[in-house]
């Protein structure tokens, strides 16, 4: 049993390491160049139309449930629209905390519930952010707010 135990602390240990790292690392990376993910058609006439709040799309996954009762949890922003989308603000709880450290150049809270994403960088069409946290709460992070085109936040 002890060998079991150990073996699945060094595989937490592990997946902790790799959750850090990512977590540090800001991934602005367009889908095409990714080796070909679905990309997302755009209509002529709908061509250069964008609507920062729809067209970012949010996906959050829970991973790792660490020893402490805490789950670590992964969020991925891919901007769907046809141009650049920024200064991209995420609803993320009244109080933001996480277990594991959050690189500010990535995600930070600007005011109750409010966060900042990649500085307000703009991410570019096809693009996606990512960052994880860990805490006893899952955040329902959703976009409140967004800007289309390259005009920063």
């Amino acid at each position: 049993m002890a060998a079991t135990t150990c073996s699945v602390a060094a595989m937490g240990s592990f997946i902790t390491a790799v959750v850090l790292v990512a977590t540090f690392l800001l991934v602005v990376i367009p889908t095409a160049s990714a080796g070909g993910g679905a990309t997302t058609a755009v209509a002529p006439e709908d061509a250069g139309k964008c609507d920062g709040t729809k067209d970012l799309y949010v996906n959050q996954t829970a991973g790792y449930l660490r020893s402490d009762g805490a789950k670590e949890y992964g969020v991925v922003v891919t901007n769907q629209a046809a141009v650049p989308v920024t200064g991209i603000h995420l609803m993320c709880g009244y109080k933001f905390r996480s277990l594991l450290p959050v690189d500010p150049a990535v995600l930070v809270q600007v005011d109750h519930g409010d966060c900042l994403l990649a500085g307000g960088r703009a991410i570019p069409p096809g693009g996606n952010v990512s960052f994880a946290y860990a805490g006893y709460v899952r955040y329902d992070m959703s976009v409140v707010a967004a800007t289309c085109g390259e005009r920063a936040a």
